[in-house]
């Protein structure tokens, strides 16, 4: 009986557009009221235990990063040099768009401002180059997708403090993994580009020099703060801080950072920050109740029964994922289902840094398919095209996306080399 007022409380409220974080709050309310009224209490406690991590506060730093990318020159920058790169190649600025993103991830940890950052940045390009909007959108949007692997990411903070890992070992184990999704994506960019007469930039090693020492101060802020993270120098909250510094620094350098939008960009930060802790504080109530009602347990007992198989788990949860990471956005559906799946994973013996990599890659791709992806209705406005335009080839490029992380999902050594390389150096 608490559970169907549980889920159907919360589905009423979403059917009526509430806000998500809301539709959660009312529908845990509602249900420990029928469970026992006097656990009300656990209202109060568990959001603060829940949100009273130090490792929180990087959230607002890497939002307030990413916002100032933009304005600080960073992003043209960086564009340019991607351009550089593989601009010559067919496709080559949509690979170039690949190619940023990469640079774009490594510095803010924010995926739907990257998203929006790399759209206003490339669209006008890629108009000027004759590419259909359609194809421009598709390309941002599946790149931006594989993005979501590329650390640091307010997601990954928050499934590595949910499920009690270390945020940089998490960081690590997404490289590689995000250099697989990035080749097979750029592959199926070449095969494409090949039936379509699109104009390329012959190679210069002359721009590629410039466009580089142009991009250095830019390409020196995830150096610095994925390296001081891995390495140990840095938590992920001074890696955080220490990225804002950079990136203000950089934009002062660059001399386009009008610090004048710094009250804007500071409050914006707050209330996106704001929106992810109070979806963590809620989703504490949520995990109680979860486990007051023993469902993780009937969970176990339930896969068990039907499949003892690993990789068919990983298939669940990659469509369960992708399916209501489209529909509830990335850090909501981790924090409904991560709970109920841990259990599972630990009774396979899955390793959970692996496990904690396949939910990053299949709500990247949730975050992004059509037709209820947040990321790819945002990309269709930033592009002046209706929504459905754009569904079919965002569709057709997330599939080489998929692909890389179904492989992600079937070779644990992806996702552990990284960290099992760096561990023994390390303990070495």
């Amino acid at each position: 009986m608490t559970l169907a007022v549980l889920i159907g409380v919360f589905l009423i409220l979403m059917l009526c557009r509430t806000p998500i974080a809301f539709a959660l709050a009312a529908s845990v309310i509602a249900s420990l009221l029928v469970a026992n009224p006097h656990l009300l209490s656990v209202v109060v406690s568990q959001p603060i235990q829940g949100v009273d991590s130090f490792v929180y506060l990087a959230i607002p730093l890497f939002i307030f990063a990413g916002s100032l990318m933009e304005v600080a020159g960073i992003s043209k920058r960086l564009v340019e040099l991607a351009e550089s790169l593989v601009g010559w190649m067919p496709g080559g600025l949509a690979l170039s768009v690949v190619v940023a993103t990469i640079f774009f991830s490594g510095i803010s940890g924010s995926k739907l401002a990257e998203a929006g950052a790399m759209g206003a940045t490339i669209f006008p390009r890629m108009a000027a180059a004759e590419y259909p909007p359609p194809m421009s959108v598709g390309v941002v949007a599946a790149a931006s997708a594989m993005g979501e692997m590329v650390p640091p990411a307010i997601l990954m903070i928050v499934l590595a403090t949910i499920a009690n890992q270390s945020v940089a070992t998490l960081f690590e184990a997404c490289l590689l993994p995000a250099l697989v999704m990035s080749l097979c994506l750029m592959v199926q960019i070449l095969i494409k580009s090949r039936h379509l007469a699109l104009p390329r930039k012959p190679f210069g090693l002359r721009r590629l020099v410039e466009t580089f020492v142009r991009a250095i101060p830019a390409l020196l802020v995830p150096v610095v703060v994925l390296g001081g993270l891995i390495a140990g120098y840095m938590t992920p909250t001074e890696a955080g801080a220490v990225a804002v510094i950079m990136v203000l620094a950089v934009g002062a350098m660059y001399r386009e950072l009008r610090f004048a939008l710094l009250p804007k960009l500071l409050f914006e930060a707050a209330m996106t920050s704001g929106a992810v802790l109070f979806l963590v504080a809620i989703a504490t109530i949520l995990s109680f109740i979860l486990a007051l009602l023993n469902v993780p347990q009937s969970a176990v007992h339930y896969f068990l029964s039907v499949t003892h198989s690993t990789f068919a788990f990983m298939l669940f949860t990659i469509a369960v994922l992708v399916a209501f990471g489209s529909a509830l956005e990335s850090v909501p559906a981790a924090l409904i289902f991560l709970p109920v799946f841990l259990p599972v994973i630990d009774t396979l013996h899955v390793p959970i840094i692996q496990y904690l990599v396949v939910v990053v890659g299949a709500l990247g791709i949730g975050l992004f398919l059509p037709p209820l992806g947040v990321g790819s209705i945002m990309l269709a406005g930033l592009a002046g095209i209706a929504p459905r335009k754009s569904a079919k080839e965002i569709t057709w490029l997330l599939v080489s996306v998929f692909v890389a992380l179904l492989l992600i999902a079937l070779f644990p050594q992806i996702s552990l080399f990284v960290p099992s390389v760096l561990g023994a150096h390390s303990g070495a």
